[in-house]
C-alpha cells in the first residue's frame, strides 16, 4: 500500500515538473483525464477541433453510444492508471 502511495506521489511530482517546464499540462493536445481540453496550454494551439473530428470519425464508423461509452472508459482508466503504479526496488 505504501508503495502505491509513493508511486502516485512520484507521478504527481513529475507531472507538476513537466507542466512547469513546458507551460502546459494534461488535456492540452488530446484529452487524457477530461473530455474538455484545457485552455491553459501556453503556446500550444487549440486542439479541440482535432478531438471533435476524432470523435466524429468514431461515431461515423460505430454507434454514438459505443463511442461515448469507450471514450468514457478510456478517460476513467487514465485516471486510475497513476494510482495503480507500483514502484518496486530491492534494498
Amino acid at each position: 500500500m505504501t508503495m502505491k502511495i509513493i508511486g502516485s506521489l512520484a507521478f504527481l511530482v513529475c507531472a507538476l515538473l513537466v507542466t512547469e517546464a513546458n507551460g502546459y499540462g494534461f488535456d492540452c493536445s488530446f484529452p487524457i483525464f477530461n473530455e474538455t481540453l484545457s485552455t491553459d496550454c501556453g503556446d500550444l494551439p487549440d486542439r479541440s477541433e482535432v478531438y471533435k473530428k476524432y470523435m466524429e470519425g468514431c461515431r461515423a464508423h460505430y454507434s454514438d453510444e459505443d463511442c461515448d461509452r469507450e471514450e468514457a472508459a478510456r478517460l476513467w482508466h487514465n485516471s486510475l492508471q497513476p494510482i495503480s503504479v507500483v514502484v518496486s526496488f530491492e534494498a
